[in-house]
């Protein structure tokens, strides 16, 4: 647990064996995600992204089935906005009371091309949307994980934030994670000792 640190260590799950596994390493708190569960299938998480399930279906039955029991860490639900009949604060209030500690926005409209991106604001599933139900959420008494993907979006987000009076939320700039962790995996090798030559 977070004891002295003065950081969370999230982990992001697909099962209720991995979010086991997620807490006795150590975890904070669990994100039960499509990605993960379709990892778990055999996917790559990119496929969180395709028509081929309903996102939140898939994560509602296995994050209530497995994840919740199996596990005593604060859990977040990983919700899509889009593709719902029902209203943000029925979700909400429904998250609430099946006891997780709040939503996270995922999948989400910030993993696509910028041109797809744009097809999916003219249709009204913008991340306007997405933010729209974390509101309810909040309103709920529930807490957020907040996902945007790039420096330029920042910006925008904050003002979202002001708009709709979410404080404190936690905003995951993927782009600079992934960035991160490359440069972590860099010098990791960096560091490792060279072989000698065989013939020496």
């Amino acid at each position: 647990m977070a004891g002295s640190r003065t950081f969370l260590v999230g982990a992001a799950v697909g099962s209720g064996i991995v979010a086991r596994a997620a807490e006795e390493g150590g975890a904070d708190f669990l994100i039960a995600l499509s990605a993960g569960r379709l990892r778990n299938m055999g996917a790559a998480s990119i496929a969180c992204m395709l028509p081929i399930t309903g996102a939140n279906d898939l994560t509602w039955d296995f994050a209530c089935t497995e994840v919740l029991p199996q596990s005593k860490l604060p859990v977040y639900l990983g919700l899509c906005s889009w593709g719902t009949s029902q209203p943000d604060d029925a979700i909400a209030e429904k998250v609430m009371a099946t006891g997780f500690k709040g939503v996270a926005n995922f999948p989400t409209s910030i993993h696509y091309s910028k041109g797809m991106s744009q097809v999916l604001d003219a249709a009204g599933y913008e991340l306007r949307r997405e933010i729209a139900l974390l509101k309810a959420v909040k309103d709920a008494g529930g807490s957020t994980l907040f996902y945007c993907g790039t420096r330029v979006q920042a910006p925008m987000i904050d003002d979202l934030l002001k708009d709709i009076g979410i404080e404190g939320a936690n905003v995951s700039k993927m782009g600079d994670v992934f960035r991160a962790a490359k440069d972590a995996q860099s010098l990791a090798k960096s560091s490792e000792p060279k072989k000698e030559d065989d013939d020496g």
